[in-house]
């Protein structure tokens, strides 16, 4: 299994590695394009700033395309003669390939807090807001109302973090089974267009169902809300096994 995860990361990496530079490099010269000698040329100001917002959706996109279109290229196309004849279960395949996605996504949502929080920084050393003493004593009183929040709220915490990987679980499963059902026997063309329509047909039911049972109490439920999305993903994850085993046709 580990070693299944290790060549997932090694064949992803790069992809994800270069959106993640790019958007933290953005992050710290954005400050200085916003207020610097460009400030005098509004017009090229603006592009910029188009620019970072089309690379903060870029890396939302790039995610999902990457965990799409490596999954499809893996498994569907001529490498998937390969990936399909290794010595091990297409469970533990499956499994490999959903728990690196989710890693990816987890390292993603880091990637995002950690930028717009450099930017921040960036832009209150340049303004002369902000010092290396008072940026120490912010770092240690966020760090001490997290402890604090983590010690007397473990129950909340614990439910938000499950809701957080149930969300990641599903949005995983859920490209996997769909990009799966595509190419079965029962898809004859059009099967891409076929995997994104399932994807987001699939998460509107999932959606409804969850809002069905739940009702809008989003904050009140969130634990029951993550394992919800979790048990939904794990099925998905078997009926993509299943599916591959049974009914899928390379190219």
């Amino acid at each position: 299994m580990l070693k299944l995860m290790k060549y997932e990361f090694i064949h992803s990496y790069r992809t994800f590695l270069m959106s993640f530079a790019a958007f933290l490099i953005g992050c710290i010269i954005m400050p200085y394009v916003m207020d610097g000698f460009l400030s005098k040329l509004p017009f090229i100001s603006v592009i910029f700033g188009l620019g970072f917002a089309v690379l903060l959706m870029g890396i939302a996109i790039a995610l999902f395309v990457s965990i799409f279109m490596n999954f499809n290229r893996s498994v569907f196309e001529k490498p998937g003669y390969l990936t399909l004849t290794l010595p091990v279960s297409t469970t533990e395949l499956i499994v490999a390939k959903v728990l690196t996605a989710v890693i990816w996504l987890i390292i993603a949502g880091i990637v995002l807090i950690a930028g717009f929080i450099l930017m921040m920084i960036v832009t209150s050393f340049k303004m002369e807001a902000l010092t290396v003493s008072s940026l120490m004593s912010a770092v240690t009183e966020i760090a001490g109302s997290f402890m604090y929040y983590m010690v007397h709220y473990p129950l909340d915490f614990i439910g938000n973090m499950i809701y957080i990987l149930g969300n990641l679980f599903i949005t995983v499963g859920s490209i996997y089974f769909a990009l799966t059902l595509a190419h079965s026997k029962w898809v004859r063309k059009h099967q891409m267009v076929f995997a994104i329509l399932g994807y987001l047909v699939l998460n509107l039911i999932i959606g409804w169902i969850a809002l069905t049972v739940f009702g809008d109490y989003i904050s009140s439920h969130t634990m029951f809300y993550g394992f919800y999305y979790i048990v939904f993903g794990l099925l998905l994850s078997g009926l993509t096994v299943y599916l591959i085993d049974h009914h899928i046709e390379i190219e």
